[in-house]
């Protein structure tokens, strides 16, 4: 039945993040995608491949079913991964999920950067997850400072020590708040610091 589908060439994993959620990745096309089981994102991934593999489309009944299977592998696998959203940190390594469709990572070091197609740290999405431009080598934080209207250095500085904050995995951050007359370019250096 769909559970033979679903495993098949044994392409998914199944595990809970560190707080007990279940989560599945799964080979879709040539990448690899991590959902929590249950999700919209994974239900909908289980209708579409039973779907393509056998002409039907599961009723919610089966749907439940399967996802609930998948739910106690998960949980009784005793395999447990930490699940990152966006930025990732292994030690002397950034990893930041592009969000774009083909689920690449951009992988950055001290010595190199470079984008990975199956990346081995999990990433979860949201709905909501937007794609990020790819960076263009070589990169020069420094180019932002023609968008950018300060009237002190240090000002410039405590951005840039923002944005680069901004990638840092667990915090602390720093809560950025801009504030100036009508015209004083609030706005475009909201848009460049996101």
């Amino acid at each position: 039945m769909t559970s033979e589908i679903i495993e098949e060439e044994n392409l998914n994993e199944k595990f809970v993040d560190e707080n007990g959620v279940p989560f599945i990745t799964l080979k879709v096309t040539d990448q690899y995608e991590t959902w929590k089981i249950g999700s919209s994102n994974h239900r909908n991934l289980l209708l579409r491949r039973e779907q393509e593999s056998s002409g039907k489309i599961l009723d919610e009944r089966q749907l439940n079913s399967l996802v609930g299977s998948q739910k106690g592998e998960a949980i009784l696998s005793g395999i447990q991964k930490k699940v990152h959203t966006r930025v990732a940190y292994d030690n002397t390594t950034l990893f930041y999920d592009l969000g774009g469709k083909d689920w690449k990572v951009l992988k950055v070091s001290a010595e190199a950067s470079e984008v990975l197609e199956n990346c081995p740290i999990k990433f979860k999405r949201s709905q909501s997850t937007s794609e990020n431009v790819l960076p263009v080598k070589p990169g020069n934080i420094h180019l932002l400072r023609k968008y950018l209207n300060f009237e002190s250095e240090e000002q410039y500085v405590l951005m840039l020590s923002s944005i680069i904050g901004a990638f840092h995995p667990t915090g602390p951050y720093v809560i950025s708040v801009f504030q100036g007359g009508h015209g004083c370019s609030k706005s475009t250096v909201t848009k460049v610091f996101k």
